[in-house]
């Protein structure tokens, strides 16, 4: 019993005299552990998880984040499947008032942006044009539209992020973020979900600084739509390159159907017959409209090589001015590859064709060779119709009644299967008016280390 009572007054004189050290120490202790807790998604991906290094050409800001990026930490309003059904997402909801222009959105309660911030409708800051956005409460939005249209909900699919680079339902959340003059450099993720790779991107100016950041190991993968340099990365034992069709994006041929080459249908028709075969650059263009769309429809009229047509018609119909100048065919300098054959494939034709490569898209010009972004929805309004006609969206100038209706037609309506029939005698149309030639959706290079 003696020795009990030394031992507890022993006990009693060291805790006595060493009070702040234990209490320091128990304080660190505590704070370690919480700090360790909320670290360690972090530290479980960057340790034990596959490591992803991506390499991005472009100059993006937190306000314009890539699609590749925004779309692994946020969740949207709604979601538009493959069948072209709307679903909500963040929305819970909405309802149409006052002809089609007023549309109130109600949202799902209980989330919580990944920093745990309680998300409500005053979080959204959505910017569209012709679109006012007011908050009606928490959980209530409300779009007032200048015009009329019955699918506005499809232009609410983009991920919603909140300042600074704060998603909600992401499979990732930042890290951390790097910004170079004004732009971001590098942006590290780690997931939210196991198994899932902790991801990195890199932005490069331009396709060469992003080539060169790979041979030094900057990053681990890039895409590509070069085929020279895919093949030169599949000669590497370490490195392998998947080969994909990319149908978000639309290589095409613009022409100006304002200019006095291209007023007839029959001057258009020429130079169809007259352009190469492409299948080296990506998978043959149909149609305005992508084959992954529900609103696809294959049997429109093709227009197959055929020089002896090509010549008779650029002949007869295609005014080409005077024997100095011809015909101006505008490019990038990306895409310098695929606007020879196509100069060298007009010319065989009759046409006199003057190439310039250039880093903005001209004022003026006979044809423009660009890839531009295909829309989820087939909706392609601002693309073709006569309203849109002296916009930067309607490239070609196009102008055309006929095609003007089925544009309003295809807006008004929300019913899919009425929609396909629109959609398909649109379709019918433009390749017979032919204000543009839609070439191909272009192959990508993924190249990666093995």
């Amino acid at each position: 019993m003696k020795r009990v009572r030394f031992y507890w007054w022993l006990a009693q004189a060291f805790v006595k005299k060493n009070a702040r050290i234990l209490l320091a120490s128990m304080l660190v202790s505590f704070v370690s552990m919480i700090v360790l807790m909320s670290l360690y998604p972090i530290i479980n991906a960057f340790l034990f998880n596959k490591k992803e290094v991506t390499g991005l050409v472009g100059a993006y800001t937190s306000q314009n984040l890539p699609d590749e990026v925004s779309t692994l930490l946020s969740s949207p309003l709604v979601h538009v499947t493959p069948k072209g059904e709307i679903i909500p997402i963040v929305a819970d909801s909405w309802e149409l008032f006052e002809g089609e222009k007023r549309y109130r959105f109600h949202l799902k309660k209980n989330l919580n942006w990944d920093d745990g911030k309680a998300f409500t409708a005053r979080d959204i800051h959505l910017r569209l044009e012709g679109v006012e956005l007011s908050v009606i409460d928490d959980f209530t939005l409300e779009f007032k539209l200048s015009e009329s249209l019955n699918i506005f909900p499809v232009y609410l699919t983009k991920p919603l992020i909140r300042e600074p680079l704060r998603g909600i339902g992401g499979l990732y959340r930042i890290q951390s973020v790097k910004f170079s003059k004004g732009t971001i450099d590098t942006i590290h993720l780690y997931p939210t979900k196991k198994d899932l790779p902790y991801r990195v991107f890199r932005f490069y100016k331009n396709e060469k600084d992003l080539i060169t950041a790979f041979k030094r190991g900057e990053i681990t993968r890039f895409t590509t739509l070069t085929p020279q340099v895919a093949q030169q990365f599949a000669q590497w034992n370490n490195t392998a390159v998947k080969k994909d069709v990319d149908y978000t994006r639309y290589m095409t041929l613009f022409l100006n159907t304002s200019a006095p080459s291209f007023e007839t249908r029959d001057a258009r028709k020429a130079v169809a017959y007259a352009l190469p075969d492409l299948r080296d650059f990506g998978q043959p263009g149909i149609g305005p409209i992508p084959p992954v769309s529900w609103a696809f429809y294959s049997t429109v009229k093709q227009y197959p090589r055929d020089l002896k047509k090509a010549k008779d018609l650029i002949a007869a119909e295609v005014k080409q001015g005077s024997s100095s100048a011809g015909l101006t065919l505008y490019s990038f300098y990306d895409y310098g590859d695929v606007a020879e054959q196509i100069k060298s494939a007009l010319e065989a034709a009759g046409a006199k064709i003057d190439l310039r490569l250039v880093s903005y898209i001209p004022d003026t010009f006979d044809l423009f060779l660009t890839i531009w972004d295909v829309p989820d929805d087939p909706d392609q309004y601002f693309l073709w119709h006569s309203t849109q006609a002296s916009s930067p969206t309607n490239i070609s100038h196009f102008k055309n009644a006929k095609i003007d209706q089925l544009l309003e037609n295809g807006r008004k309506n929300v019913n899919v299967q009425q929609r396909k029939l629109i959609y398909k005698e649109f379709q019918e149309l433009m390749n017979e008016e032919l204000p543009a030639y839609f070439l191909y959706h272009p192959y990508v290079y993924t190249v990666g280390r093995k």
